[in-house]
Protein backbone atom coordinates (compact mmCIF):
# COMPACT_ATOMS: atom_id res chain seq x y z
CA UNK A 1 0.00 0.00 0.00
CA UNK A 2 2.82 2.37 0.78
CA UNK A 3 4.44 1.98 -2.64
CA UNK A 4 4.48 4.90 -4.98
CA UNK A 5 3.24 4.57 -8.53
CA UNK A 6 6.22 3.32 -10.58
CA UNK A 7 6.29 6.31 -12.93
CA UNK A 8 9.99 5.91 -13.60
CA UNK A 9 9.58 2.27 -14.62
CA UNK A 10 6.77 3.18 -17.01
CA UNK A 11 8.91 5.93 -18.49
CA UNK A 12 11.78 3.51 -19.03
CA UNK A 13 9.41 1.00 -20.60
CA UNK A 14 8.11 3.39 -23.28
CA UNK A 15 11.35 5.34 -23.72
CA UNK A 16 13.87 2.49 -23.66
CA UNK A 17 12.58 -1.08 -23.43
CA UNK A 18 9.76 -0.97 -25.98
CA UNK A 19 11.77 0.82 -28.73
CA UNK A 20 14.60 -1.69 -28.35
CA UNK A 21 12.13 -4.56 -28.41
CA UNK A 22 10.59 -3.12 -31.58
CA UNK A 23 14.05 -2.95 -33.16
CA UNK A 24 14.80 -6.53 -32.14
CA UNK A 25 11.53 -7.66 -33.77
CA UNK A 26 11.64 -5.30 -36.77
CA UNK A 27 11.37 -8.13 -39.29
CA UNK A 28 8.01 -9.10 -37.81
CA UNK A 29 6.92 -5.46 -38.06
CA UNK A 30 7.84 -5.22 -41.74
CA UNK A 31 6.15 -8.56 -42.43
CA UNK A 32 3.00 -7.33 -40.67
CA UNK A 33 3.05 -4.14 -42.71
CA UNK A 34 3.54 -6.11 -45.94
CA UNK A 35 0.60 -8.43 -45.18
CA UNK A 36 -1.66 -5.49 -44.36
CA UNK A 37 -0.61 -3.58 -47.51
CA UNK A 38 -1.22 -6.67 -49.66
CA UNK A 39 -4.67 -7.15 -48.13
CA UNK A 40 -5.45 -3.45 -48.62
CA UNK A 41 -4.62 -3.82 -52.31
CA UNK A 42 -6.82 -6.92 -52.53
CA UNK A 43 -9.69 -4.95 -51.00
CA UNK A 44 -9.28 -2.14 -53.52
CA UNK A 45 -9.00 -4.43 -56.55
CA UNK A 46 -11.92 -6.61 -55.42
CA UNK A 47 -14.10 -3.51 -55.05
CA UNK A 48 -13.07 -2.33 -58.50
CA UNK A 49 -14.15 -5.57 -60.18
CA UNK A 50 -17.16 -6.38 -57.98
CA UNK A 51 -19.52 -3.50 -57.08
CA UNK A 52 -21.16 -5.66 -54.40
CA UNK A 53 -17.89 -6.43 -52.63
CA UNK A 54 -18.18 -3.47 -50.25
CA UNK A 55 -21.57 -4.70 -49.03
CA UNK A 56 -20.14 -8.13 -48.31
CA UNK A 57 -17.21 -6.73 -46.34
CA UNK A 58 -18.63 -3.62 -44.66
CA UNK A 59 -22.21 -4.94 -44.23
CA UNK A 60 -25.16 -3.87 -46.35
CA UNK A 61 -26.65 -1.78 -43.53
CA UNK A 62 -23.53 0.37 -43.21
CA UNK A 63 -23.29 0.84 -46.99
CA UNK A 64 -26.95 1.88 -47.28
CA UNK A 65 -26.61 4.33 -44.40
CA UNK A 66 -23.50 5.88 -45.92
CA UNK A 67 -25.18 6.18 -49.32
CA UNK A 68 -28.08 7.95 -47.63
CA UNK A 69 -25.62 10.38 -46.01
CA UNK A 70 -23.90 10.99 -49.35
CA UNK A 71 -27.23 11.83 -50.99
CA UNK A 72 -27.98 14.18 -48.09
CA UNK A 73 -24.74 16.06 -48.73
CA UNK A 74 -22.88 14.89 -45.60
CA UNK A 75 -20.97 11.68 -46.47
CA UNK A 76 -19.13 11.61 -43.11
CA UNK A 77 -22.27 11.97 -40.97
CA UNK A 78 -21.70 8.52 -39.46
CA UNK A 79 -19.01 10.05 -37.25
CA UNK A 80 -21.44 12.64 -35.85
CA UNK A 81 -24.30 10.45 -34.70
CA UNK A 82 -23.03 9.46 -31.24
CA UNK A 83 -21.94 11.54 -28.21
CA UNK A 84 -18.14 12.09 -28.31
CA UNK A 85 -17.27 10.55 -24.93
CA UNK A 86 -19.39 7.43 -25.30
CA UNK A 87 -18.18 6.97 -28.86
CA UNK A 88 -14.53 7.28 -27.79
CA UNK A 89 -14.89 4.75 -24.97
CA UNK A 90 -16.70 2.27 -27.20
CA UNK A 91 -14.15 2.59 -30.00
CA UNK A 92 -11.19 2.31 -27.62
CA UNK A 93 -12.61 -0.86 -26.06
CA UNK A 94 -13.32 -2.41 -29.46
CA UNK A 95 -9.90 -1.53 -30.90
CA UNK A 96 -8.08 -2.83 -27.84
CA UNK A 97 -10.03 -6.09 -28.09
CA UNK A 98 -9.18 -6.44 -31.78
CA UNK A 99 -5.51 -5.70 -31.06
CA UNK A 100 -5.46 -8.19 -28.17
CA UNK A 101 -6.89 -10.89 -30.41
CA UNK A 102 -4.34 -10.01 -33.08
CA UNK A 103 -1.50 -10.41 -30.58
CA UNK A 104 -2.83 -13.43 -28.65
CA UNK A 105 -3.79 -15.36 -31.78
CA UNK A 106 -0.07 -15.81 -32.24
CA UNK A 107 -0.56 -18.93 -30.09
CA UNK A 108 -1.93 -20.55 -33.26
CA UNK A 109 1.56 -20.46 -34.80
CA UNK A 110 0.74 -16.91 -36.00
CA UNK A 111 -2.01 -18.18 -38.33
CA UNK A 112 -4.72 -16.34 -36.40
CA UNK A 113 -2.67 -13.13 -36.45
CA UNK A 114 -2.18 -13.33 -40.21
CA UNK A 115 -5.92 -13.89 -40.71
CA UNK A 116 -6.87 -10.79 -38.67
CA UNK A 117 -4.28 -8.66 -40.49
CA UNK A 118 -5.62 -9.77 -43.87
CA UNK A 119 -9.21 -9.26 -42.77
CA UNK A 120 -8.57 -5.70 -41.56
CA UNK A 121 -6.49 -4.83 -44.61
CA UNK A 122 -9.21 -5.96 -47.02
CA UNK A 123 -11.83 -4.07 -45.01
CA UNK A 124 -9.85 -0.80 -45.05
CA UNK A 125 -9.12 -1.16 -48.77
CA UNK A 126 -12.78 -1.75 -49.62
CA UNK A 127 -13.83 1.10 -47.31
CA UNK A 128 -11.47 3.59 -48.93
CA UNK A 129 -12.36 2.58 -52.50
CA UNK A 130 -16.06 2.89 -51.66
CA UNK A 131 -15.54 6.67 -51.41
CA UNK A 132 -13.06 6.85 -54.31
CA UNK A 133 -15.72 5.30 -56.55
CA UNK A 134 -18.05 8.16 -55.64
CA UNK A 135 -15.50 10.94 -56.18
CA UNK A 136 -15.15 11.52 -52.45
CA UNK A 137 -11.55 10.44 -51.99
CA UNK A 138 -10.20 13.74 -50.67
CA UNK A 139 -13.04 14.32 -48.23
CA UNK A 140 -12.92 10.73 -46.97
CA UNK A 141 -9.13 10.81 -46.69
CA UNK A 142 -9.10 14.02 -44.64
CA UNK A 143 -11.78 12.63 -42.35
CA UNK A 144 -10.97 8.94 -41.92
CA UNK A 145 -7.22 9.27 -41.50
CA UNK A 146 -7.46 11.82 -38.70
CA UNK A 147 -7.90 8.83 -36.41
CA UNK A 148 -6.97 6.09 -38.88
CA UNK A 149 -3.29 7.02 -39.03
CA UNK A 150 -2.75 6.02 -35.40
CA UNK A 151 -5.38 3.29 -35.39
CA UNK A 152 -4.18 1.39 -38.46
CA UNK A 153 -0.53 1.82 -37.50
CA UNK A 154 -1.27 0.32 -34.08
CA UNK A 155 -3.13 -2.62 -35.67
CA UNK A 156 -0.06 -3.31 -37.84
CA UNK A 157 2.23 -3.21 -34.79
CA UNK A 158 -0.22 -5.48 -32.94
CA UNK A 159 0.11 -7.84 -35.90
CA UNK A 160 3.87 -7.78 -35.38
CA UNK A 161 3.25 -8.63 -31.70
CA UNK A 162 1.20 -11.66 -32.77
CA UNK A 163 3.89 -12.79 -35.21
CA UNK A 164 6.50 -12.45 -32.47
CA UNK A 165 4.30 -14.39 -30.03
CA UNK A 166 3.93 -17.27 -32.49
CA UNK A 167 7.58 -17.33 -33.54
CA UNK A 168 8.54 -19.40 -30.50
CA UNK A 169 6.42 -22.31 -31.71
CA UNK A 170 7.75 -22.10 -35.25
CA UNK A 171 11.42 -21.33 -34.53
CA UNK A 172 12.36 -22.54 -31.03
CA UNK A 173 16.10 -22.37 -31.66
CA UNK A 174 18.11 -23.89 -28.81
CA UNK A 175 15.15 -23.79 -26.41
CA UNK A 176 12.49 -26.43 -26.12
CA UNK A 177 9.36 -25.48 -28.00
CA UNK A 178 7.52 -24.77 -24.74
CA UNK A 179 10.33 -22.55 -23.43
CA UNK A 180 10.61 -20.65 -26.72
CA UNK A 181 6.85 -20.12 -26.74
CA UNK A 182 6.94 -18.68 -23.21
CA UNK A 183 9.65 -16.23 -24.20
CA UNK A 184 8.06 -15.18 -27.49
CA UNK A 185 4.61 -14.80 -25.93
CA UNK A 186 6.07 -12.57 -23.23
CA UNK A 187 7.69 -10.35 -25.84
CA UNK A 188 4.53 -10.17 -27.95
CA UNK A 189 2.39 -9.14 -24.99
CA UNK A 190 4.91 -6.44 -24.04
CA UNK A 191 4.49 -4.91 -27.50
CA UNK A 192 0.69 -5.06 -27.14
CA UNK A 193 0.80 -3.35 -23.74
CA UNK A 194 2.93 -0.59 -25.24
CA UNK A 195 0.23 0.07 -27.85
CA UNK A 196 -2.52 0.78 -25.32
CA UNK A 197 -2.01 4.60 -25.19
CA UNK A 198 -1.96 4.77 -29.00
CA UNK A 199 -5.36 3.06 -29.28
CA UNK A 200 -6.84 5.28 -26.58
CA UNK A 201 -5.53 8.41 -28.33
CA UNK A 202 -6.85 7.21 -31.71
CA UNK A 203 -10.29 6.61 -30.14
CA UNK A 204 -10.21 10.12 -28.67
CA UNK A 205 -9.43 11.55 -32.10
CA UNK A 206 -12.28 9.58 -33.70
CA UNK A 207 -14.82 10.52 -31.05
CA UNK A 208 -13.94 14.19 -30.58
CA UNK A 209 -12.11 15.42 -33.71
CA UNK A 210 -13.15 13.39 -36.77
CA UNK A 211 -16.71 14.75 -36.59
CA UNK A 212 -15.58 18.30 -37.44
CA UNK A 213 -15.60 17.84 -41.20
CA UNK A 214 -16.02 21.57 -41.76
CA UNK A 215 -12.47 22.20 -40.49
CA UNK A 216 -10.24 23.65 -43.27
CA UNK A 217 -8.54 21.00 -45.38
CA UNK A 218 -5.07 22.37 -44.64
CA UNK A 219 -5.57 21.98 -40.89
CA UNK A 220 -6.82 18.41 -41.23
CA UNK A 221 -3.99 17.48 -43.58
CA UNK A 222 -1.39 18.91 -41.19
CA UNK A 223 -2.98 16.92 -38.36
CA UNK A 224 -2.76 13.68 -40.38
CA UNK A 225 0.86 14.39 -41.32
CA UNK A 226 1.69 15.10 -37.67
CA UNK A 227 0.20 11.74 -36.65
CA UNK A 228 2.18 10.01 -39.41
CA UNK A 229 5.36 11.76 -38.27
CA UNK A 230 4.78 10.49 -34.72
CA UNK A 231 4.25 6.92 -35.97
CA UNK A 232 7.44 6.99 -38.05
CA UNK A 233 9.39 8.60 -35.21
CA UNK A 234 8.34 6.21 -32.45
CA UNK A 235 7.96 2.92 -34.31
CA UNK A 236 10.73 3.29 -36.90
CA UNK A 237 13.33 5.95 -36.06
CA UNK A 238 13.46 5.68 -32.24
CA UNK A 239 14.01 1.88 -32.22
CA UNK A 240 16.86 2.36 -34.72
CA UNK A 241 18.32 5.17 -32.62
CA UNK A 242 18.10 3.20 -29.35
CA UNK A 243 19.75 0.19 -30.97
CA UNK A 244 22.52 2.40 -32.35
CA UNK A 245 23.27 4.34 -29.16
CA UNK A 246 22.42 1.71 -26.55
CA UNK A 247 24.15 -1.52 -25.50
CA UNK A 248 24.69 -4.07 -28.28
CA UNK A 249 22.85 -6.87 -26.47
CA UNK A 250 19.32 -7.47 -27.84
CA UNK A 251 16.22 -7.18 -25.70
CA UNK A 252 15.39 -10.86 -26.15
CA UNK A 253 15.55 -12.86 -22.94
CA UNK A 254 18.17 -15.59 -22.96
CA UNK A 255 17.24 -17.40 -19.75
CA UNK A 256 14.14 -18.70 -18.05
CA UNK A 257 13.45 -19.02 -14.38
CA UNK A 258 13.82 -22.63 -13.22
CA UNK A 259 10.55 -24.48 -12.88
CA UNK A 260 10.15 -26.29 -9.59
CA UNK A 261 7.59 -29.01 -9.88
CA UNK A 262 5.62 -29.69 -6.74
CA UNK A 263 4.99 -33.22 -5.65
CA UNK A 264 1.61 -34.85 -6.24
CA UNK A 265 -0.26 -36.11 -3.23
CA UNK A 266 -2.35 -39.23 -3.90
CA UNK A 267 -4.13 -39.26 -0.55
CA UNK A 268 -5.36 -35.66 -0.23
CA UNK A 269 -8.94 -34.61 -0.97
CA UNK A 270 -8.79 -32.26 -3.96
CA UNK A 271 -11.06 -30.04 -6.02
CA UNK A 272 -11.85 -30.73 -9.66
CA UNK A 273 -9.38 -28.04 -10.78
CA UNK A 274 -6.57 -29.57 -8.70
CA UNK A 275 -7.30 -33.01 -10.15
CA UNK A 276 -7.11 -31.67 -13.71
CA UNK A 277 -3.84 -29.89 -12.89
CA UNK A 278 -2.34 -33.08 -11.42
CA UNK A 279 -3.46 -35.06 -14.47
CA UNK A 280 -1.64 -32.70 -16.84
CA UNK A 281 1.43 -32.75 -14.58
CA UNK A 282 1.55 -36.55 -14.77
CA UNK A 283 1.08 -36.52 -18.54
CA UNK A 284 3.91 -34.00 -18.93
CA UNK A 285 6.26 -36.06 -16.79
CA UNK A 286 5.41 -39.29 -18.58
CA UNK A 287 6.02 -37.58 -21.93
CA UNK A 288 9.64 -36.95 -20.93
CA UNK A 289 10.37 -40.53 -19.94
Amino acid sequence: RGRRFPARQLKLFWAEELPRLLWDTRRALWLSFGLFALAFLVGVLSSMYDPEFAKAILSEGYVQETLKNINAGDPMAVYKDSPPLGMSISIAANNLFVALRTAVYGVLASVGTVFILLQNGVMVGAFQYFFIERDLFWESFLTIWIHGTLEISAIIVAGAAGLVAGSGLLFPGTFTRAQAFRLSMRRGLKIFIGLTPVFILAAFFEGFLTRYTETPDVVRLLFILSSLAFVLWYFVWLPWYRARTGPPAPVQEETLQPVREAGISFIAIKSAGELVSDAFTLLRRQGRV
